[in-house]
C-alpha cells in the first residue's frame, strides 16, 4: 500500500494500522472511516480493534528508502492516511515498530499528521535525541477555534518541520499569531457530504503565508462534485514545501 499515492503533497503513504476515533467536527466526513466501512471493516470508535498488517507491508518503506538514497533525493511519506499515529486505541506494539522503522529510514521524510497534538508532543519529545531529522509534525485544524487550541501545543513539539493541515477547510483562519509555522496545507473537503469552502479563505491564507515566510500548499478544490488537484488560485498553483 502507498507506493503510488493520490495525495499531492507527498510521495508515499504508509499506515501502521487502520482505524481511529472521531475527535471533533473535522472528522465528521472522514474519507478513511468511509473507505474502511466500504471495504467491510468495523474499525472506528473507542475500543475497536484496529486493522494491522504483515511483514511485506512493513518492508515497503525500506524499499522506498533505498530508492531515495539511490536517487539522492529525500522521499516524503504521509503517515498515516487511514489512522492517527497518536490514537489512544492504536496498538502500542505497532507504534513502537513504526518509530524503529523511522529511525532506520533516514532518506524518508515522515510527515506525521494528528488531531491529538498533546499526545504527539509527549511522544516525540521523549524520543532519544529529539528532534529526529526526518520527522515532520503536522496538526489537523479545520477552523480558527482548533488552530488556536492546537498551535500552542504544536509549538512545543520537537520537530524539524511543524505544520498545520487546514483540510478540510471549514472556516477562515488567521495565522498572524503563529509566524513560527513552517507549513500550511489547505484544501476543500471531499466526499458526497463535503462542506463548502471559499476561495477567499485561501487567498487570505496565501497572502498571510507570503508575508510571514511560511510555505503554503493548496491541495484541492471540489468543483461539480469532482476534485481539482493542486488548483490555480488567481492564475497560479501553490505547491510550496518547507526548506
Amino acid at each position: 500500500m502507498g507506493e503510488i499515492t493520490g495525495i499531492d503533497w507527498t510521495d508515499h503513504t504508509f499506515n501502521p494500522w487502520w482505524g481511529c476515533t472521531i475527535v471533533n467536527e473535522d472528522c465528521f466526513n472522514c474519507y478513511a472511516m468511509r473507505d474502511s466501512k466500504r471495504y467491510g471493516f468495523d474499525l472506528w470508535g473507542a475500543g475497536k480493534t484496529r486493522r494491522t498488517f504483515g511483514e511485506n507491508h512493513w518492508k515497503q518503506p525500506l524499499l522506498w528508502n533505498a530508492a531515495a538514497e539511490k536517487e539522492q533525493r529525500k522521499h516524503r511519506v504521509f503517515c498515516a492516511s487511514m489512522a492517527d499515529v497518536f490514537d489512544v486505541d492504536g496498538p502500542e506494539i505497532e507504534r513502537e515498530r513504526l518509530f524503529r522503522l523511522i529511525r532506520t529510514t533516514p532518506w524518508l521524510q515522515w510527515q506525521i499528521l494528528t488531531k491529538r497534538p498533546d499526545r504527539m508532543r509527549d511522544y516525540l519529545n521523549a524520543l532519544p535525541g529529539a528532534p529526529w531529522p526526518n520527522i515532520w509534525a503536522i496538526v489537523s485544524a479545520g477552523n480558527q477555534e482548533r488552530l488556536d487550541a492546537f498551535a500552542p501545543i504544536l509549538r512545543e513539539v520537537k520537530a524539524v518541520v511543524r505544520g498545520i493541515s487546514w483540510e478540510p477547510s471549514l472556516g477562515p483562519i488567521n495565522i498572524a499569531a503563529y509566524p513560527w509555522l513552517d507549513w500550511i496545507i489547505g484544501g476543500d473537503e471531499s466526499g458526497p457530504k463535503h462542506r463548502d469552502a471559499s476561495e477567499d479563505w485561501y487567498r487570505s491564507v496565501r497572502d498571510q503565508t507570503q508575508q510571514l515566510g511560511v510555505s503554503f500548499f493548496l491541495k484541492q478544490f471540489i468543483r461539480d462534485g469532482k476534485k481539482v488537484h493542486t488548483p490555480k488560485l488567481d492564475g497560479q498553483s501553490w505547491m510550496q514545501y518547507p526548506a
